[in-house]
């Protein structure tokens, strides 16, 4: 056998933790239109049933392919009640394209042999919401007879900014904090691995472990980080408090650096966790609360 050693420091064993294993799924279309103007895309009509086996294996959804949102699935929201019912609406009526957005993959490589489509390293990064109200269906009602298609467009790209303003683009069409559009960058990925070793969930992909079944105690979101580091890094307790979008949007570098030691990030998100649980104790009503737990959050840290 040949052997080979290479020698890795605390980077390089991180970067190689990150990355995904390289994965290729077949995505069957029933037309796929090429353009090259700017690169290798498609833009296809894929059957409702042909797209939930695509993002599944083994009755399962492939998780991996929705790694780049901002947001996981997000329940029984108004949109995705909307979604649901046009998918129980008679197939004979409207096709469902029309009343769909669509889905949007970026990949590593695409390759269209007929009507078969060869993706490697699938990313849905828009539709995420549309993608599980599909494999619901599927998994209640099912797709006996049901000819509807579903727009999908497919963009190869291995590009990092590229990537990047794809998906802040597609995810900026519906209301959502800006901060959350960070959530793809690697600082959050290093920010979730040292909050779990803290048993906290950083929720980097919004309410992916709320899905899972953690306790909300345990969890951290960005918004929720940006405020503690606001109050204890920047010393911005009334920011914090009052402005909290405006202070993560102007001081983003500040509070999310690579300077830093990683720890920074659980301790300030345990300290205000533990600023919460005090000021729960002492029987004061939620304004109250809120009006002190950034300031005192600040001052326990500075004694």
């Amino acid at each position: 056998a040949k052997c080979e050693i290479e020698f890795a420091g605390a980077s390089r064993l991180l970067k190689w933790f990150y990355e995904t294993p390289s994965t290729t799924a077949t995505l069957e279309t029933t037309k796929a239109f090429h353009w090259g103007g700017f690169g290798k895309a498609y833009v296809c009509l894929v059957t409702l049933e042909k797209f939930a086996s695509f993002i599944t294996d083994e009755g399962a959804i492939r998780s991996y392919m929705f790694e780049a949102n901002v947001r996981d699935y997000q329940g029984d929201v108004t949109v995705n009640k909307q979604i649901a019912e046009t998918l129980l609406s008679p197939s004979g009526t409207e096709e469902f394209w029309w009343l769909n957005n669509g889905v949007t993959v970026l990949a590593s490589e695409v390759r269209l042999d007929g009507d078969n489509m060869s993706i490697t390293n699938p990313l849905i990064v828009n539709g995420l919401q549309t993608s599980h109200t599909i494999f619901n269906h599927g998994q209640l009602v099912g797709f006996k007879n049901d000819n509807r298609t579903l727009l999908v467009r497919v963009i190869e790209t291995s590009n990092p900014t590229s990537i990047d303003h794809v998906i802040k683009a597609t995810n900026s069409q519906t209301t959502i904090p800006r901060i959350w559009l960070h959530a793809t960058e690697e600082i959050h990925r290093k920010i979730e691995s040292v909050l779990r070793a803290a048993d906290l969930y950083y929720d980097r992909r919004k309410n992916y472990h709320r899905n899972q079944g953690v306790s909300s105690s345990k969890i951290i979101t960005i918004p929720y980080l940006s405020q503690a580091l606001a109050a204890i890094v920047l010393q911005k307790p009334d920011d914090a408090r009052a402005r909290p979008t405006t202070v993560a949007d102007r001081h983003y570098k500040k509070l999310f650096s690579d300077d830093y030691p990683m720890e920074l990030y659980s301790k300030c998100a345990l300290i205000l966790r533990r600023t919460e649980g005090f000021l729960d104790a002492q029987n004061l009503d939620r304004g109250e609360k809120l009006n002190l737990m950034f300031y005192l959050a600040m001052f326990a840290t500075c004694s």
